[in-house]
């Protein structure tokens, strides 16, 4: 996979003008903010291997969002580094919000977003990782590779892509639609017929599977494939068009 710094020193490069200076004045702006040197501080220290994922679509409600983000980094103490640099310069309202403590043995930093949600953040084989919620950075913590998602997927296609060295964005249909059902009542106030999700609708996102797309870099150009895996017993665009045509 391409490392972050390639793709931000790809896309700052591309920039020209005034975009390039208004980049350049929004690091050094940060870099104040911040007391940091956002460069070479945090992007030159990132690795490959970017993974964000919304887990267990039915167990998500207000307070347990069930999300992590994962990234490597090749300094493990200067990825702590930099944090405490933040940390340190923080206005003292947000400053307070901010505390230390050892979770499963890794030296972290929980983050209160407000109310009963914090976030945590902590670095274990230097692998840099995000959570909303104590049990999904725990369930991070101690996870086994060798029994995690990819090792239960039958579809061995998209086991491929999944693991392969590109860039990839993955969204499993069901999941997400368990996640809205659990915010039914919401989506019901806001609806003008105060009606929630109705049968027609649920069967139609039954009909898919997942969606997931990859990119990687060649040269100067992205390139990427997308996938829309589906139960359809027909042509795709036939499939598709005669949903259309039911919800009409």
């Amino acid at each position: 996979m391409e490392m972050p710094h390639s793709n931000y020193n790809m896309i700052v490069n591309m920039l020209s003008g005034d975009e390039g200076k208004q980049v350049q004045t929004g690091i050094s702006t940060i870099n104040t903010m911040l007391g940091i040197d956002l460069e070479k501080d945090i992007i030159d220290n990132l690795d490959s291997n970017i993974n964000f994922a919304v887990y267990d679509g039915a167990g998500i409600n207000v307070t347990n969002w069930n999300i992590i983000f994962t990234i490597n980094v090749k300094d493990t103490a200067k990825a702590y580094d930099a944090f405490d640099k933040i940390i340190s310069n923080l206005p003292p309202q947000q400053k307070g919000k901010v505390t230390k403590e050892k979770v499963e043995g890794v030296d972290s930093y929980k983050i209160n977003l407000g109310g009963m949600n914090d976030m945590f953040i902590g670095v274990k084989n230097k692998n840099l990782i995000i959570t909303v919620g104590k049990f999904m950075y725990e369930k991070a913590l101690k996870a086994d590779v060798s029994s995690g998602l990819l090792s239960k997927l039958e579809d061995k296609n998209l086991a491929n892509t999944l693991k392969a060295d590109t860039n990839v964005f993955y969204l499993e249909v069901n999941e997400i639609f368990k996640a809205v059902k659990n915010f039914e009542m919401f989506i019901m106030n806001f609806s003008p017929d105060k009606k929630g999700i109705d049968e027609k609708t649920a069967s139609t996102v039954q009909m898919f599977n997942y969606f997931i797309a990859s990119s990687y870099l060649d040269g100067n150009s992205i390139m990427g494939d997308l996938v829309v895996k589906t139960k359809f017993q027909k042509p795709f665009l036939i499939g598709v068009k005669e949903l259309v045509d039911k919800h009409k």
